[in-house]
């Protein structure tokens, strides 16, 4: 649901082996998926968080804080 759907250490692997090498970079490349903060969650997966939500009595207003920044770092 995060967009996160392979290896991130994997991919960074392959993305210094690429770079070392002088290969171009991009994301399909290296992870072979589109970035996790370009995912929009599919409709049944934000539906599933809605009731899980709901289940347990969280507020309409729930935030949700991403710990990586978007990218992994802080």
């Amino acid at each position: 649901m995060l967009g996160i759907h392979g290896d991130p250490v994997k991919a960074r692997r392959t993305g210094e082996a690429m770079k070392r090498r002088g290969e171009p970079l991009n994301e399909l490349s290296i992870y072979g998926y589109p970035r996790a903060f370009k995912c929009l969650p599919r409709l049944s997966d934000r539906t599933w968080f809605g009731a899980q939500r709901q289940r347990a009595d969280l507020p309409f207003d729930i935030s949700v804080l991403d710990p990586t920044a978007g990218g992994g770092s802080i």
